[in-house]
């Protein structure tokens, strides 16, 4: 009789804790000093109308204003590939982010191709070009189960395919949500030969 009252009660501690932790975790305000990129609450009706984006609907662009970017979204050490990994890229400037597109992986955890707007290849050149001859973009990614990754500074060059790996990591066993972002500094090229 002992036995059975101890499971009651322990399955009741252990509901109340559960609860508690949930309805903390609800109420929780964020810092002040957070540097947590968060996607947009609302997304519009159709970026992609806006803003001309995927290479395969745009065959003619001019190789010198445009570099092309795929993600690759893998677990952490690239053994398995992410279907249906969500993808915000967007560009900062002056602290405010600029979105310019969300994509979706497919099931060998690749993104679409997304052509972007890079400074022309002769920057790289000349050496009195003050100009970086690449553009910066940086992306947020997003899956269930795993932390989210945010890649800044991928460098874009024009008339180049660019592929960017993005390594997701698996949430703890009993974590449901996560309580941060995994952040990667992408380093600017050395070499611009």
């Amino acid at each position: 009789m002992k036995n059975k009252n101890d499971k009651k009660t322990q399955t009741a501690v252990t509901q109340k804790y559960m609860d508690e932790m949930m309805r903390m975790y609800r109420d929780r305000t964020p810092t002040e000093n957070t540097s947590r990129v968060t996607p947009p609450t609302t997304i519009p009706p159709d970026p992609m109308d806006e803003v001309p984006l995927v290479q395969e609907e745009l065959p003619d662009l001019p190789e010198e204003n445009y570099g092309t970017l795929i993600l690759e979204v893998t677990t952490a050490r690239g053994d398995i590939p992410l279907a249906d990994a969500h993808i915000t890229v967007f560009t900062q400037d002056d602290g405010k982010r600029n979105i310019i597109a969300f994509l979706t992986t497919d099931k060998s955890g690749r993104s679409n191709s997304l052509a972007l707007e890079a400074p022309p290849r002769n920057l790289s050149l000349s050496p009195d070009s003050d100009g970086k001859p690449y553009a910066s973009y940086s992306t947020y990614t997003t899956m269930n189960g795993f932390y989210p990754v945010v890649n800044n500074n991928i460098p874009v060059f024009s008339g180049v395919k660019s592929i960017q790996q993005v390594n997701m990591i698996p949430l703890p066993e009993f974590q449901l949500y996560p309580d941060r972002d995994i952040v990667f500094n992408e380093n600017e090229p050395q070499d611009l030969e």
